[in-house]
């Protein structure tokens, strides 16, 4: 069985972090006990008020969703080695845009551009043409 400890203490070695973490601890325990109706913090007399104190083996035991899991704790092996895949993953398809794809956007581009004048022209051409025809009276028979 584990060494009795102060909830402070127990927060730290759950690597809890922020303000009140042992008054946090505190209210989670005693309201599980209140659910489950059983005890997990070991009560001790005090002069003016209970003093309270907790194991881990009471805690692994009762309020198992404080510990990692094991998949929680595979997932955080994997997290370097994966962060380390996504960075090559990325660099490759920099690398490849940069030396494949914005050449050959560049090309697009210049397409666009000469396509783009030559239907200009053309949109110039046909409204001469049609501007021409609608001056000149027709031929009726």
């Amino acid at each position: 069985m584990s060494q009795p400890m102060t909830w402070e203490r127990a927060a730290c070695v759950l690597k809890w972090d922020g303000r009140h973490r042992g008054r946090r601890l505190k209210r989670l325990v005693l309201a599980r006990e209140k659910q489950t109706g059983k005890r997990i913090a070991i009560r001790l007399g005090g002069e003016q008020r209970t003093v309270y104190r907790v194991t881990m083996s009471a805690l692994r035991k009762h309020c198992r969703d404080l510990f990692k899991s094991k998949v929680d704790e595979v997932a955080d092996n994997f997290k370097a080695y994966f962060k380390d895949l996504d960075e090559r993953i990325a660099s490759g398809v920099a690398e490849h845009v940069e030396e494949y794809v914005e050449p050959r956007l560049e090309e697009l581009w210049q397409r666009d551009e000469k396509i783009a004048e030559q239907v200009s022209e053309l949109g110039r051409r046909v409204a001469h043409i049609a501007g021409a025809s609608i001056g000149r009276p027709r031929k009726t028979g």
